[in-house]
């Protein structure tokens, strides 16, 4: 069985004496993942030290994952407040990334003359300047996978030239 993460749990008033509150608020102490003390403040009295420290692991993990969206994804604000254009512009920023995680993961092994992490890749492709050569192996890979689907003799995209 896991022992308690809380160290400490307590009544205090926050602030200086001249900006003091004058309610008293519920302080929890537990230490995170990195035995790094983390201190809560709420007037959530009906729940545990251990329940609220758990409350705020799950937050903080939401926090994040939303992080992640924003530096990732690219999404910098949100379009529209209904639950539907949310998911819209969601799931169409993770399927570019999964797209252009996926170009470069299968280009980059073919690069002999540049090295580009997966930011800088992403960076130039939306700029529109990537390297010759990542971009004769993207072109090429996406051409590959067009032709293999069966549109007969029609190919929605020709190869580019890059002499």
């Amino acid at each position: 069985m896991r022992s308690s993460p809380v160290v400490y749990d307590g009544l205090a008033f926050i602030g200086c004496e001249s900006k003091m509150t004058k309610k008293r608020y519920w302080v929890v102490t537990f230490l995170n993942d990195d035995q790094k003390p983390i201190h809560v403040v709420t007037n959530l009295w009906t729940e545990s030290a251990e329940t609220i420290a758990e409350i705020y692991r799950t937050r903080w993990q939401v926090e994040v994952f939303f992080r992640w969206i924003k530096q990732q994804l690219q999404v910098k604000q949100l379009m529209g407040t209904c639950k539907n254009s949310v998911y819209n512009q969601l799931y169409g920023a993770l399927i570019a990334y999964v797209l252009l995680r996926w170009l470069y993961q299968q280009t980059q092994p073919h690069w002999k003359f540049i090295r580009l992490t997966f930011t800088e890749f992403v960076r130039k492709v939306r700029l529109e300047q990537l390297p010759k050569e990542a971009a004769y192996w993207v072109s090429d890979l996406i051409f590959t996978q067009l032709r293999s689907f069966s549109f007969g003799s029609f190919c929605p995209i020709d190869r580019p030239d890059f002499n």
